[in-house]
């Protein structure tokens, strides 16, 4: 069947903070959702999530260097239109989504600013949702001193609390409470060691409306990166 080139592809947003298991889920959609295109952004300069992927017979792509919020954010919006040029070729490898792993220090505001603000890209996607990864036991800490995690939570449309088996009641119910201010209507999914179910995931869906605020650059966040290149891997305790 003929591509139909006014089909909106869906782009889900996969967000969370450092650590906190984006990978470990975008593995987990994968192996539901075979037919998915992966732009990952990685703040360091070396990437190296792409090698983490469980499927490597996909579309995928890297930026590094940055976040998209900030120092690759102008890169962000070609890569899409290059993604969905290939996507109308009938020779190209076939795709059902795109799911953009963004940069643990990332806000997500500008991310979707592009997606939904560009004229050519939100005529040809549509936003399918935020998804929010929260580490419970490192969350009250980082949602403290870090505006781009309290961001990640405030815009998710699905919050997948991680590393539930590593947290005790009381970092449970003090994240309650906490995401109760940030995101009180939000859905929140727990993942036992990794597991949830990505059908569940997948349904989820962005609200129809939207709302941004006016377009502006974000401040610098003051995260750097540095790459080390050893000669030998080194052994796990040691490291």
């Amino acid at each position: 069947m003929p591509l139909n080139p006014n089909t909106p592809l869906p782009v889900i947003v996969l967000t969370g903070f450092l650590g906190s298991g984006k990978t470990t889920l975008l593995n987990r959609l994968l192996s539901q959702a075979p037919r998915t295109a992966v732009l990952i952004n990685e703040f360091g300069a070396t990437p190296v999530d792409q090698v983490l992927i469980g499927r490597q017979d996909i579309p995928l792509m890297t930026l590094s260097g940055g976040c998209l919020c900030c120092q690759v954010r102008g890169a962000l919006a070609p890569v899409l239109r290059n993604l969905r040029l290939a996507w109308e070729n009938p020779n190209s490898p076939r795709f059902d989504r795109i799911v953009i792993e963004a940069s643990g220090v990332a806000s997500p505001e500008p991310i979707l600013d592009t997606l939904l603000r560009d004229r050519w890209l939100a005529s040809r996607y549509h936003l399918q949702a935020v998804i929010a990864t929260v580490s419970v036991p490192a969350a009250e800490e980082q949602l403290d001193r870090f505006p781009e995690a309290r961001a990640q939570v405030a815009w998710a449309d699905v919050l997948v609390l991680t590393h539930t088996d590593r947290a005790s009641k009381n970092h449970m119910t003090h994240l309650a409470a906490r995401l109760d201010e940030l995101a009180p209507a939000t859905p929140r999914f727990v993942a036992v060691r990794g597991a949830v179910d990505p059908e569940t995931v997948l349904a989820a869906v962005a609200p129809d409306n939207r709302r941004l605020p006016p377009g502006q650059d974000l401040p610098d966040h003051g995260f750097r990166s540095v790459s080390l290149y050893l000669s030998a891997p080194l052994p796990w305790p040691r490291l």
